[in-house]
Order: C-alpha cells, then sequence, then structure tokens
C-alpha cells in the first residue's frame, strides 16, 4: 500500500503540509526525452519515441524539453506527479529553489523514489496523498503563466519505455485553473472526492480553445460522452486503459451512424472481459492492439473529427472518473490535432502491420 513511501521519507519531512516546514522557496528545471516540440501558436507538444534516438527523431528528446522548460522558472514550480525519478527533473528542482524560485510538489505516496527522497532532504515541501486510490495527475504550473500537462509520468520509464504525449500551454487563465487544483491538495490536503467542485465550464479561447476538467469533481465522463456523441466523420483513439463502457457504447452508436472509428489498445489488460476490445472487435471495428512488446502504449487521447483533442492523465476507466485525482483537456484546434493525429497515424500503422505478420504481443 502507501505506508512504506511514509515511512521511506518521513526522516526527511515528507509527511503532510503541517509536518514540513514552510521555507518554500525551492524549486528547479529538468530536461526530457523524445521528439521536440513545435509551437502552435502557445501551445507546444512533445510525443516519446522508446527505443528511437535523436539522430532517428530528428527532435529533443522529450525529457531534455521537460528539463529545459522547467529551468525557465523564475518564481514558481508547482508539480502534482504521479511518479518522479527522472534525475534531471530533481536536479532541476534543486538549482530551481537555490536561485530562489518556490516549488513545492504534490505526490502519490505509492511510488517513493531516490529523487523524491533527495528533494525532500533539500527541504522543499512535498505533500503526500496516502489513499488507496491514486493522486494520478502529471502536471506542473511554472510562475502561475504555464501549465505542462499529458500523460508523461516524471520518470525514466515514462520517456524511455512508454509511448507518451505531453504539451505546455503559456496561459495564466489556464494556469490559475491549475494552480487552484494543486492547492487544494497541496494546503487541504482535498484529495479525490474531497475536492471542491469548480464552477464550470472553464472554457478558454486563447492561446487555444481549451476546456479544462478534474476528476472526480467535474463531470469529466458526461463531457466526453458529448464530445464523442457529436461527433461527425471520425473518432479516433490511444487507450492505455478502456474499459468504461458507457464511451464504449457512445463509440459504437456513432460507428452504426456511420462515424468511422479507429483505435490502437495498449495490450495489457485489453484481453479481459472489462476492456472494450473485444467488444469493439467483435462489432468489426478499426480497433488493434500496440504492437511494440519493448514498450507501454501509455496515451490517453481521443481526436474527433481531425479538429477536437482530448487529452490529459484521465484514462478512459471508471477509476479515473470516480476516485483518482485527473486532468483533462478539451483542445478544439485542427493544426494541433494534426499534430496527434500524425502520432496517431504512427502508431496505428504499427499495430496494423504487426496484426497481418501476427506479431502482436499477447495480452495479459
Amino acid at each position: 500500500m502507501k505506508r512504506p513511501f511514509i515511512a521511506l521519507l518521513s526522516s526527511f519531512c515528507l509527511l503532510l503540509l503541517s509536518a514540513c516546514p514552510q521555507d518554500q522557496h525551492d524549486a528547479s528545471p529538468p530536461p526530457s526525452q523524445t521528439p521536440s516540440a513545435e509551437p502552435v501558436q502557445d501551445v507546444s507538444v512533445w510525443f516519446t519515441r522508446p527505443g528511437e534516438t535523436p539522430e532517428q527523431t530528428q527532435a529533443e528528446p522529450v525529457y531534455q524539453a521537460l528539463c529545459h522548460w522547467l529551468d525557465q522558472a523564475r518564481s514558481s514550480l508547482d508539480i502534482a506527479a504521479f511518479e518522479l525519478d527522472l534525475p534531471c527533473v530533481a536536479e532541476s528542482l534543486l538549482k530551481a529553489k537555490t536561485r530562489g524560485v518556490k516549488v513545492r510538489l504534490v505526490v502519490d505516496t505509492e511510488n517513493p523514489s531516490p529523487e523524491l527522497k533527495q528533494i525532500a532532504a533539500a527541504k522543499i515541501p512535498i505533500v503526500g496523498d496516502e489513499r488507496s486510490a491514486f493522486m494520478h495527475n502529471k502536471f506542473i504550473v511554472r510562475d502561475q503563466q504555464s501549465v505542462w500537462t499529458g500523460s508523461l509520468n516524471f520518470t525514466v520509464n515514462g520517456v524511455e519505455r512508454n509511448h507518451n504525449n505531453a504539451l505546455a500551454l503559456n496561459s495564466a487563465e489556464i494556469a490559475r485553473l491549475y494552480q487552484s487544483e494543486f492547492e487544494e491538495m497541496f494546503l487541504e490536503q482535498a484529495f479525490g472526492p474531497r475536492s471542491p467542485r469548480q464552477n464550470l465550464p472553464q472554457i478558454f479561447e486563447k492561446p487555444i480553445k481549451a476546456e479544462v476538467l478534474f476528476a472526480p469533481e467535474d463531470p469529466i465522463q458526461s463531457r466526453l460522452l458529448d464530445v464523442i456523441k457529436a461527433a461527425k466523420t471520425s473518432i479516433r483513439f490511444l487507450a492505455f486503459s478502456f474499459t468504461d463502457d458507457q464511451l464504449g457504447k457512445a463509440m459504437l452508436e456513432r460507428a452504426k451512424a456511420g462515424v468511422k472509428v479507429s483505435g490502437v489498445f495498449e495490450s495489457t489488460g485489453s484481453g479481459t472481459r472489462y476492456s472494450e476490445y473485444g467488444i469493439f472487435k467483435k462489432a468489426k471495428l478499426d480497433v488493434y492492439k500496440d504492437d511494440d512488446t519493448r514498450v507501454i502504449l501509455h496515451h490517453k487521447v481521443l481526436i474527433i473529427d481531425d479538429q477536437i483533442v482530448v487529452t490529459g492523465s484521465y484514462n478512459f476507466s471508471r477509476n479515473a472518473g470516480s476516485s483518482n485525482d485527473e486532468n483533462l483537456l478539451i483542445l478544439n484546434d485542427a493544426a494541433l490535432a494534426e499534430r496527434y493525429l500524425a502520432e496517431f497515424t504512427r502508431l496505428y500503422q504499427r499495430a496494423v502491420s504487426a496484426e497481418s505478420a501476427g506479431h502482436v504481443k499477447k495480452s495479459r
């Protein structure tokens, strides 16, 4: 359970905020790993390329991009991390603290690491979620002006052995909303269902049309159903976990209405009775299992009508909507959708080729 994490780090004051020093002027940046981002207005996007070198991808590794982004902090870094063990992230946070940046963390206590121990030893305050449910967010608010989020955990595994996406948005308004969510967890220890519901809708027009939602307090499943049911031509998805029957039924209904539904499932778990994979396959939808035996498909992405992108930490599952702390973005922009569509196409074509050749990895 989560107690070992507290036992391991308690000596470094990694209990709750009340047990930690109130000197919160600490933070620093790291690098990242995988293809470099092309800005879409004030939005930058990255996709990991497990097993490929920067020369092969012709792009900056995502861990380098992440740590460079952190290094730009001048006043504050607030990090909500399900997992954190990237050495460059720890180094960046320590450097940020020394230059006077206010650094704070909220973590899930199920995932201790030497890097978190190092951060705690530097008296950077950390609040842990000790519930059995997950604090599953992977977001950072920088200087109350920019937000980093997506499916990428801040881990070596996340950048080297997972297919992930990350995006950074420069918007004080969006940052303010994520900051508020962070404060609920850090200051009030309001995790999961205890988190207060925000006033909805939270829709922004700049730097990109965006709707921001947090689970479990906001009606994410309901909004996703709205988006799916409004699809006119196509629904594409990349799913680490897809067990939500309501979302599955909505996609089947749109398929019957002539909407093209295509998707790639992470094969781990896709063979169980809980996954939508078997139902979709039986209905002859255009779905496949990820082909790569070396890595995990960790995306949680929908692309609707080549225009709308849904991404964040939110898996298409019951736990994501009912008990975990999650964040989700609904982004309406054709240029951004084109970037995500390229990632979908890359993984989809590999999955199709693998199934045709009989090389699909076994489900577990």
